[in-house]
């Protein structure tokens, strides 16, 4: 990327998100809620006299948010089920998630299960929004991360996908 003045940090996110390419409506959706974050994040800390471009403060921020997600897999080992994955997976069927849907992911899982009205769904549901309310904002937002992960990694074709469980137990985390 091109160094950029202060005042163009909304048209560079602008600009990169025109390069993304086939984005669904609730991904578009998603993005487009979590610009004000990127852009408020970036003017925030851009400056070209201490030799902080928009690249070093992006990558920056991606490595802090590693470190975070590194810091924090440990602690959603023997959290959840199979179940309970396959409900979190099923409720967002591949999106990308704003930082508000990551925070309230408790809502989705509402909206996604108890329109079907099967008790013992409706039972494990609520076993899952309580787990998801004993979690911290980070730990929320590393599940939301793991999740994404997990539909992506695998590729378009579910047949083509590591099951859940190979990949959780890849990245260290146990089911329960």
């Amino acid at each position: 990327m091109k160094a950029i003045e202060q005042n163009d940090i909304a048209d560079t996110i602008e600009e990169i998100a025109l390069t993304l390419n086939a984005l669904s409506s609730q991904s578009e959706k998603e993005w487009d809620l979590s610009v004000n974050h990127m852009t408020k994040y970036l003017k925030a800390r851009v400056n070209y006299e201490r030799g902080l471009d928009l690249e070093k403060v992006a990558l920056l921020a991606v490595a802090r948010m590693q470190f975070l997600h590194d810091e924090t897999m440990l602690s959603l080992s023997g959290k959840f089920t199979e179940g309970d994955i396959t409900a979190l997976m099923g409720c967002y069927q591949g999106d990308i998630l704003s930082p508000n849907k990551a925070v309230n992911v408790s809502v989705d899982i509402l909206n996604s299960v108890f329109p079907k009205r099967d008790e013992n769904c409706a039972i494990d549901t609520i076993r899952l929004i309580e787990k998801l309310h004993g979690l911290n904002t980070v730990q929320r937002f590393t599940l939301v991360d793991v999740i994404e992960q997990i539909w992506y990694q695998g590729g378009v074709e579910p047949k083509s996908r590591v099951s859940p469980k190979n990949f959780l137990a890849s990245i260290d985390i146990e089911l329960k």
